[in-house]
This record gives structure tokens, sequence and C-alpha cells, in this order.
């Protein structure tokens, strides 16, 4: 079992989630990780940390600081509030893994480290955009509702959590990413963020605020504008 150091908690201004699952960000040295955040409900902190990989710009949202320390194999993280950890590791392997690997050449390691803690190696490729951030993050959610998810049209089940429990995505995203899981239009991957011509990742100016909400939906809300799809 790994050592996870932790020091006093941060309080973190927060809207309250559906799922009961919390992040935490890790760096890893040798066998002993050390906590670089306090845990969060709100998963849209994560884009802010693709925010910083990718521009080395330090901001704070909501007392959160930007500026995580990332090893050279990824972000780690720990989450807590698993139903079924056992479970929970199966659904990503299974519903997750597949496409990711498929469609981005990377995988979601998950290590069991107790009961409580489980530890979550995200390869870089997900740093690279705030929309594959979203994602996986979404889908690592819903693989937290007790429901057995093989493959990554279980998740689009008309029972499932993605539509009957989480309401961040869109039914224009939920079409989208169905079909075209991590794929993004081909013009558009090379942004990290995107939220229309005026605000996207080859501005000079970067808003915290815009960031932040970057997700999925906010992707595909403007590149529906924008006619893209």
């Amino acid at each position: 079992m790994y050592k996870i150091i932790r020091e006093k908690p941060v309080h973190y201004s927060e809207m309250p989630q559906v799922n009961p699952i919390r992040w935490e960000t890790l760096y890893r040295k040798d066998d002993v990780f050390e906590a670089t955040s306090s845990p969060f409900m709100c998963k849209d902190f994560l884009n802010d940390v693709v925010a910083y990989h990718n521009t080395k710009k330090e901001f704070s949202v909501y007392s959160f600081n930007n500026k995580i320390q990332i090893n050279e194999e990824g972000l780690y993280l720990c989450v807590t509030g698993i139903h079924n950890p056992e479970q929970f590791k199966a659904n990503i392997e299974q519903a997750i893994n597949t496409i990711l690997f498929k469609q981005l050449c990377g995988l979601v390691e998950v290590i069991l480290n107790d009961n409580k803690n489980i530890i979550l190696l995200l390869p870089k490729v997900l740093l690279k955009s705030t929309f594959y951030m979203s994602l996986v993050t979404m889908m690592i959610r819903c693989c937290n509702y007790g429901f057995v998810i093989e493959k990554w049209e279980d998740f689009f089940k008309k029972d499932s959590p993605l539509l009957q429990i989480e309401h961040s995505f869109t039914e224009q995203t939920i079409s989208y990413v169905e079909k075209n899981g991590f794929n993004l239009p081909k013009d558009y991957s090379k942004y990290w963020f995107y939220c229309g011509k005026k605000y996207n990742s080859d501005k000079k100016e970067i808003l915290e605020g815009v960031i932040h909400d970057n997700g999925c939906s906010s992707w595909i809300r403007c590149l529906t504008n924008e006619g893209v799809i």
C-alpha cells in the first residue's frame, strides 16, 4: 500500500455535486505520494491544471492554485468516495481505456491502494486539451454509480448515470461524444481550449473563468455556433 502525505486541507469554494467522488492531485516520489492539492468536488479545477501544463501561467480560481506538479508519466490523482472500488476499476478499464487507447494511445491506470484511497494515473495526452480532461473525468465519475459499464456505448443507455443523474453535458454534447469519443474536428484538435473565435488557446490572453468552465459542453456549443458540427 502506498503512503499519501497530506498537509492541512485548504477550503475551495465549490458548488455541491451529485456524485460523492472527491479528487486530489498527487506527485509521486518513488513509492510515496505527496498531495499537491486538497480534495475537491468540482472536476473543472482540472481544466485549470491543463492551463498551467500548456502555458506555465499560474492562477487561482476559487482558492485552487493551478500550478500543479506533474510526473513524467502523467497526472496522479487520489479519488475518494468510491462506491465499489473493484467495479469502478473494471468500468474504467473496460469502457474508458478501450476507446482512449484506440483514439489517443493512452490508458488510465487504476491503483486500488485501499478501500478509501484509489490512485489514478492520467496519461499526459489528456493534459493536451480541456475537452479531453472534461470528457475523461465525466466518464470516470459515471463509473462510480454502481452500474456495470462494459463498453463505451453503455455510458449512453437510457438508464445510465450520464443520461439520468449527471446534467453538465448537454444533449448535443452527449450525442457528439457518443459518436466521436475523444476525437475532435481535425482543425480544432490543435487547441488546448476553445470557446469561440474570441476566446481560444491561440490568443495571448488567459481568462481564468473561461478556462475553468471550458468543459465538453462549452466546446460543443462553440463548435456548433461556428458551424463546425
